[in-house]
């Protein structure tokens, strides 16, 4: 076992080391969190469109995501999102909003949402990794990635949970929403607090959990499911006869 971690290790320090040979480094005035790419071809722009098409993913307004808190950091929620595995990138004209690698905006084409920039998840997401050594990141496009996806559905659904139990946080919420997507009319702060007593906003929590599977679905072992399947047929031909065998 011992040995097996070494040769791991000697393997990664030397596709380390082999790398910054081989990159293209990103200018920055710290070069402790520059990050160093593997060269593949790519261009800057190239790699900037990976990293933020938008592959029609529209889970969310960024209004909602830029303006929610963390329950758990007690932070802005898009703060410090290597905290789930996601890797840091510049801004720029396919980034506007500084996200983590693999995070989308784009306006929605959804006819109840259309026009407003929603939130989602491209193939950079899980399709790119980093390798950190003596504060240096390189970057390789195309390997695996480290996000706890898990995590963060978690940490977002408990920090949404939250603020519908809490009308002042949540009236503020909204507020920010509309400041975000420049809504006219938008009340301030101190106007908005009056309707954190309104009877809607105080039981805003009290939704009940509607079931949206199928009753009908049920999970069965392999050797069940292969025990039902019939077995398949192979033919040759032998001599000129036909022979038929079953597997």
């Amino acid at each position: 076992m011992l040995a097996s971690r070494s040769v791991l290790l000697a393997t990664a320090l030397v596709l380390l080391e082999d790398c910054t040979r081989k990159v293209q480094p990103e200018s920055s005035a710290d070069s402790r969190n520059a990050v160093i790419y593997s060269a593949n071809g790519w261009s800057q722009g190239e790699r900037d469109e990976y990293y933020h098409l938008a592959e029609e993913s529209e889970l969310m307004p960024y209004a909602l995501l830029a303006s929610l808190k963390s329950v758990k950091t007690g932070k802005p929620f898009l703060q410090e999102m290597d905290r789930f595995g996601f890797l840091a990138d510049h801004a720029g004209p396919a980034n506007p909003y500084t996200l983590p690698v693999g995070i989308t905006v784009s306006r929605s084409r959804n006819a109840a949402t259309v026009g407003i920039e929603t939130v989602g998840f491209n193939c950079a997401a899980c399709h790119v990794g980093e390798l950190t050594y003596h504060d240096k990141h390189v970057r390789i496009d195309g390997a695996p990635s480290l996000i706890n996806l898990q995590a963060y559905q978690i940490e977002l659904k408990d920090s949404l949970d939250a603020v519908m139990k809490n009308p002042g946080e949540l009236v503020a919420l909204i507020v920010a929403m509309d400041k975000q997507r420049n809504t006219p009319n938008t009340p301030s702060d101190q106007e908005a607090g009056k309707y954190a007593g309104e009877s809607a906003v105080q039981g805003a929590a009290n939704v009940q959990a509607a079931a949206n599977g199928d009753s009908a679905f049920h999970s069965v072992s392999s050797a069940v499911a292969d025990a039902t399947r019939p077995a398949p047929k192979s033919t040759f031909e032998e001599s000129g006869s036909r022979k038929t065998s079953h597997f």
